[in-house]
């Protein structure tokens, strides 16, 4: 009996791209915009409402004003209280999910597309006549009070403030969307109510629509329910200039006898509209975006100093941060943060990106790329990023071919200009015993409270 031929895998074929999904778009007589983007298959219809202001548009004493707003307005609209409103809603198989970052605040629901009319409305109503109850505001405040009181106890989120305001100091960048405690129990209900009125409200949005739908309808809707802004449209407001801090600098909020110590390695990059956006992806994933990135091989699997560190370019309308992260056994502290920094310098340096390393990271990038436009969820996201950042509408179009033709060079260079070695803030939340600042050529260690107030 003949032994059976060796199995081979098959071969791996070319990388393809996408072609994204026409966007139909609508301008109403106020300059709110209408976009839908027809996604068949399924029959449902993700609805979304974009405004273009963030936490970056908190005013300086109220911290925290954009999220509580939004977080209130799925409390109950004007003819319906907190539970009918989520009565409604179940009626529709749906449920409200909102999301506030430093640039923009969302709303939305996905239903089936029979519901879009009057899923439509349902949003309209939340957006534009949120119902504000005092109770409810008290509720949700001091459980966003009691929140940020509990993450003083939690390194990962006593880390990410400390970072951010290290890199952005007075910028708006430089705080959280969920706010800070002092300005958050001075907020009154009369600022919210100011907020979503002056502010909010007086915003260009864009309302999306994805999925078994087609414009005219949404149009339709969106006519019938959506109140026309008083007025001229509100340009967004741009940030005041403000001198960002210089690395190289390192903060430690001291935690004594702590077994680990949470990292934050990182600076000011890069803004969303780069064009070294393809670049800089694949730069990220050799340096610390996968498992088998330079820095996790060497704290991972070399040294077995943490279970896993990661690096991120974090894009924004200015510039966001570029961070690595990461939990380490106490001991390893200094030694984990120059390891860290050494492979930054490395890769912009004397350690270039090989031939290797440049087609692995190119093929994670490429060859998954595909499933991130597969559900109406994730091209409504997708759809938001091109209404936020002013991309073109076949911007998705280009990544794989992008990305595909990224060089060596290119790794390189924007190593240097994005991750500069000489730049860096450095964050440590653990026991200053483990800390030897002087080893690590980045200035002597600044002790940084736990909470903001």
């Amino acid at each position: 009996m003949s032994a059976p031929a060796p199995r081979r895998l098959p071969a791996v074929g070319e990388s393809r791209g996408i072609r994204f999904p026409p966007i139909a778009k609508h301008t109403r007589a106020d300059g709110s915009r209408v976009w839908t983007v027809e996604h068949r298959g399924l029959p449902v219809v993700c609805l979304s409402v974009l405004y273009p202001i963030g936490s970056a548009g908190d005013p300086i004493d109220r911290f925290g004003l954009t999220s509580l707003t939004a977080d209130l307005l799925d409390e109950g609209t004007r003819t319906l209280d907190g539970l009918a409103l989520h009565d409604a809603l179940a009626r529709l198989g749906s449920h409200l999910e909102g999301e506030v970052g430093p640039d923009a605040a969302a709303i939305g629901l996905v239903t089936l597309s029979r519901n879009g009319d009057r899923a439509t409305a349902l949003l309209a109503d939340v957006a534009c006549h949120p119902r504000f109850d005092p109770a409810d505001f008290a509720r949700v405040r001091d459980n966003r009070v009691s929140r940020l009181v509990q993450m003083r106890d939690v390194p990962a989120a006593v880390a990410e403030r400390v970072f951010s305001r290290q890199l952005y100091g007075a910028h708006p960048y430089g705080h959280s969307p969920v706010g800070v405690e002092s300005s958050l129990r001075d907020t009154t209900l009369d600022d919210v109510r100011r907020f979503h009125e002056e502010v909010l409200l007086a915003t260009t949005p864009t309302i999306m629509a994805v999925g078994d739908v087609a414009h005219e309808d949404v149009v339709r809707w969106v006519d019938g329910a959506w109140p026309l802004r008083r007025g001229a449209a509100a340009p967004v407001a741009a940030a005041a200039p403000v001198a960002l801090p210089r690395g190289p600098s390192l903060s430690l909020v001291h935690r004594a006898a702590a077994a680990q110590s949470e990292l934050r390695v990182g600076r000011v990059a890069a803004s969303r509209s780069t064009p070294d956006y393809a670049a800089l992806a694949v730069m990220n994933t050799i340096l610390g975006g996968t498992f088998v990135s330079r820095i996790n091989s060497r704290l991972r699997e070399e040294k077995g100093f943490t279970y896993g560190v990661r690096s991120t370019f974090d894009y924004r309308r200015d510039p966001g941060p570029f961070a690595v992260q990461t939990s380490v056994q106490a001991s390893a502290t200094t030694e984990a943060i120059a390891d860290i920094v050494a492979e930054i310098r490395g890769i912009g340096g004397d350690r270039p990106a090989t031939d290797a390393e440049i087609s692995r990271a190119q093929a994670a990038l490429t060859r998954s790329y595909p499933r991130s436009f597969e559900t109406a969820e994730q091209v409504t996201r997708a759809v938001a990023q091109i209404a936020l950042h002013g991309l073109p509408d076949d911007y998705f179009d280009g990544f794989v071919r992008d990305v595909s033709g990224v060089t060596a060079g290119q790794v390189s260079d924007v190593a240097r200009r994005y991750a500069a070695a000489d730049d860096l803030h450095v964050v440590v939340v653990g026991d200053r015993s483990h800390l030897a600042a002087h080893t690590l050529g980045l200035g002597p260690a600044v002790e940084r409270p736990l909470s903001d107030d």
